[in-house]
């Protein structure tokens, strides 16, 4: 399962076969679902392809379940503390600074959204 940041929402994978969103803060309610339970047999997993597309697979991993939003990418998915899914991009950015006298060096990698 995926939990958003504020601990509200959780992103869970049912034995099922359906993905479901809840809200933990209003009696566990289910805001959101795939609609995949009871199609084929287990055990379910979803996947968060390197294509960016969100897939609900059965045991023989066949798709049961997607956005349909592959081609744009991705790094990583998060569930946001709206209880909305987003996938998120990184960026690499290099800031350096020139040799001190004193030998000190050194360079700064940090990860950005775009």
């Amino acid at each position: 399962w995926v939990r958003s940041s504020n601990e509200r929402y959780s992103l869970t994978m049912q034995t099922d076969g359906n993905l479901v969103i809840y809200d933990l803060f209003d009696s566990r309610r289910a805001i959101w679902s795939s609609n995949s339970w009871g199609q084929g047999s287990g055990p379910y997993q979803f996947a968060f392809q390197s294509d960016g597309n969100i897939v609900v697979y059965d045991g023989s991993y066949r798709a049961l379940w997607s956005p349909n939003i592959q081609g744009k990418g991705g790094d990583f998915l998060k569930l946001d503390n709206d209880g909305k899914i987003r996938v998120q991009y990184l960026s690499l950015i290099h800031i350096s600074e020139p040799t001190r006298l004193l030998s000190i060096s050194y360079a700064v990698f940090c990860l950005k959204k775009k």
